[in-house]
This record gives structure tokens, C-alpha cells and sequence, in this order.
């Protein structure tokens, strides 16, 4: 419903737009301000020089984490030592060490899935 009503009067705004732009241009033009010519291509040479500052700064980043990482002590590092095959002490399967309590835990907790 407002749709239609939108894209009947949008062209016409449009044309008012233009015209209003026209005129201040023309008044502009007529008191002597003259806008600045913004198709010239050197503004944006600053951009790139700036876009490749940034790729050598996150060169530099991953050198130095790279030589963090070298530096650190062996003792700085986790190390996993795996168990060897010692005694089976209680709970180690586990379980609490006490089948009884294992097997009653066991039932409640699968009558739940």
C-alpha cells in the first residue's frame, strides 16, 4: 500500500534534488566559491602507503612472536608425562571404588537418557 505511493512521488523528489543542486551551484558559482575538483586520483596515493605499513607491521608481529616462542625455556612448556603401568588404585577406572555405589549411580543415571 505505501509502496506504490513511494515509487510514483520518488521521481519527483528526485528532480527537485537535482534542480535545488543545480541552482546553489549556479549561486555558489555566481559569489565565487568553486568547489573542490575531486577527481583527481593523487588523494588516494596516502591510502596505499599506509595499507602496505600495515602488512610490514604484521610481518614484524609474527617475527617477534616467532622469536618469543624460540626463547622460551623447555621448562616454560607443558609437558604431559604419561603414566606408566603402576597399581590400580581406587577410582582410577573411573569409578568411586566401591561397585556397589558404582552400579546403583549407574542405574539412576541411565534411567535419565
Amino acid at each position: 500500500m505505501f509502496l506504490p505511493v513511494v515509487t510514483t512521488i520518488l521521481p519527483y523528489i528526485n528532480a527537485l534534488v537535482i534542480a535545488i543542486r543545480r541552482m546553489v551551484d549556479a549561486l555558489a558559482t555566481a559569489v565565487g566559491f568553486e568547489l573542490p575538483d575531486y577527481s583527481d586520483s593523487d588523494i588516494y596515493t596516502n591510502i596505499t602507503g599506509g595499507i602496505g605499513g600495515i602488512a610490514d607491521t604484521a610481518d614484524d608481529a609474527t617475527d617477534s612472536t616467532n622469536k618469543l616462542k624460540k626463547a622460551l625455556l623447555g621448562i616454560d612448556e607443558l609437558n604431559i608425562l604419561s603414566e606408566g603401568k603402576s597399581k590400580k588404585s581406587p577410582g582410577s577406572d573411573g569409578g568411586s571404588g566401591y561397585p556397589g555405589l558404582d552400579d546403583e549411580i549407574g542405574k539412576k543415571t541411565n534411567s535419565y537418557g
